[in-house]
């Protein structure tokens, strides 16, 4: 189970505003609290699990590629992540694939650790750093 998730309904620490610290067209660089890396982490461990093909057509990454990802969010402080945008695309799709795949929030609590709402603010937290910090070109 994920650092924290158990403690109350949602995670203060994953509400907490995403930072964009730098961004250009090839990569973006995160702040993120602990808290929004391990839902991260742990969203990219449930997306590794699915099935090869599956990764292929819709996320066009392997488990490979999805699992090292996921190891990178292998950390116990706030910290800047350095995202290239494959990356980027593949932290957000992790986050939108575990939404989806649990209707009930008990099974998405008991498997990813953490609750349907810090997932989904999380997301939408990216969305907006994302948007409000946009580049030309991307």
């Amino acid at each position: 189970m994920a650092d924290g998730a158990a403690s109350g309904r949602a995670c203060i620490g994953v509400r907490k505003r995403v930072r964009v610290i730098g961004i250009t067209e090839e990569e973006v660089t995160l702040k993120l609290v602990p808290e929004q890396g391990a839902l991260i982490r742990e969203c990219l461990y449930f997306l590794h699990e699915a099935p090869e093909d599956a990764l292929c057509f819709f996320v066009d990454a392997s488990s490979g590629e999805i699992l090292q990802l996921a190891r990178r969010f292998d950390r116990e402080e706030s910290r800047e992540y350095v995202l290239g945008v494959r990356g980027l695309r593949l932290a957000y799709l992790s986050l939108s694939h575990a939404l989806s795949q649990f209707s009930r929030e008990e099974d998405f609590h008991t498997r990813i650790g953490w609750y349907r709402d810090d997932a989904r603010d999380l997301a939408a937290a990216l969305w907006v750093a994302l948007a409000d910090n946009s580049v030309d070109g991307c």
